[in-house]
């Protein structure tokens, strides 16, 4: 499905007046969706990307040997305070991961410089990677919707990182960007 219909979907059926049934009709080439929202019928009709897409599994990377376990809330605030200093073009956070810290740096010619410190579960050699600080803050907020432990598994610099959060079954990847 477009990327769309799906944040129109997410829009209308999230919150506290999310409808008890959702009727999905699928097609050769469109999907329609039907439910009742605040006494109104709503039908969403959209069609469907044809395209072959590769086994997902296969891009996700299963010898990352470096574990870095977060409490979701103190990295996602140390986060959200160093990127008020990242410029929009490159939004990049430098991870330095040694003896249970992690230090989190966003550096902007204009605006300064930025760090914080947060304690980790992590008994790896020490460690650096970067990451898009917004790719990050979402990845965050989908791992863990509500609170818990984010775990990374590292293995260089420059391969995808592996999180996975408090959502049993979820798996993310992210690419790291240079710092």
């Amino acid at each position: 499905m477009p990327k769309k219909t799906i944040a129109i979907l997410h829009k209308l059926l999230k919150g506290k007046k999310t409808p008890d049934v959702v009727a999905v009709q699928l097609r050769d080439t469109r999907v329609c969706f039907d439910f009742e929202l605040d006494g109104l019928a709503v039908t969403i009709m959209s069609k469907l990307i044809d395209g072959t897409f590769p086994d997902y599994n296969r891009v996700i990377p299963k010898c990352n040997d470096k574990i870095a376990d977060f409490d979701v809330a103190t990295f996602g605030e140390a986060l959200r305070a160093v990127s008020l200093v990242a410029s929009q073009k490159g939004r990049a956070v430098k991870l330095e991961l040694a003896n249970n810290a992690a230090q989190l740096t966003v550096s902007n010619p204009d605006a300064g410089t930025a760090n914080a410190t947060i304690e980790c579960c992590y008994n790896s050699p020490e460690f650096t990677i970067g990451f898009n600080s917004q790719y990050m803050a979402e990845l965050i907020a989908v791992a863990c919707p509500d609170g818990g432990v984010l775990t990374a598994a590292f293995d260089d610099a420059r391969s995808p990182t592996v999180f996975t959060g408090s959502i049993e079954g979820w798996t993310g990847v992210l690419m790291p960007m240079r710092v």
